[in-house]
């Protein structure tokens, strides 16, 4: 008797820690399933140190739209999907605007494309926005991107009405689209960039001082706060 007394007491108290136990927290980004072919291995003396050489940092930005000031302190890199929720959520939270209202000239931002394999619209998404930076320069590259977070799922007809809305030429984006010409670069994005990182879901935002070459990560759409931490702690 005395053991089953000990046994139910184990019992009642494994429920009541169950019960107690606090709910686990909403995920704040999409991942990537794994895949070993296709990927860049991420160079050992830059994830291990958090900085950056001068010659990575010069390739990656090459052939990149820089928003707000070219050569601020602090660089905000997205590696982002245009049909992710979390990113959408991460720009309707109003993140990046705080960040330049309390920085200024100190800070600048910057799109990479982490398209996920699991989602139906979000490649062609990626070389359609790279098609609106083609016809209206980096203004329209990230208003568009506004747009088709607000919008929602980047559907066919809503590149159509974004590109309406822009004042976009509709036949030479059509084109432009339909040559697929940025797909390499989306594929860039995705290999060479992500894998120096470890990306491997969106929102990833890579924080850089651009003299000290090191960079910190916040991985998931946290709140303004999450960003404003990471920056302080790169400027000291």
């Amino acid at each position: 008797k005395e053991t089953q007394k000990q046994q139910l007491e184990m019992a009642i108290g494994q429920i009541d820690s169950t019960a107690s136990a606090p709910d686990q927290a909403e995920p704040s980004k999409e991942t990537e399933p794994s895949k070993e072919a296709d990927t860049v291995a991420p160079n050992a003396d830059t994830t291990a140190s958090n900085t950056l050489t001068d010659e990575v940092l010069a390739s990656l930005k090459k052939d990149t739209y820089v928003k707000w000031k070219e050569d601020a302190l602090i660089t905000v890199m997205e590696f982002s999907d245009l049909e992710c929720p979390f990113c959408a959520k991460l720009h309707a939270n109003g993140t990046p605007k705080a960040l330049a209202d309390k920085y200024g000239d100190k800070i600048n931002f910057v799109f990479k494309h982490f398209p996920l394999s699991f989602h139906k619209y979000a490649q062609q998404a990626s070389e359609a926005l790279e098609c609106a930076w083609e016809l209206g320069g980096s203004d329209k590259f990230y208003a568009f991107i506004e747009a088709v977070f607000k919008a929602g799922q980047p559907t066919e007809s809503v590149i159509a009405a974004t590109v309406k809305d822009l004042w976009l030429d509709a036949t030479t984006f059509d084109q432009c689209l339909k040559s697929a010409k940025f797909a390499s670069k989306i594929k860039t994005d995705m290999t060479q960039w992500s894998s120096i990182f470890g990306v491997q879901g969106t929102p990833n935002s890579i924080i850089i001082n651009n003299q000290t070459k090191k960079y910190l990560k916040v991985e998931g759409a946290y709140p303004t706060d999450q960003f404003v931490s990471k920056i302080e702690e790169l400027m000291k």
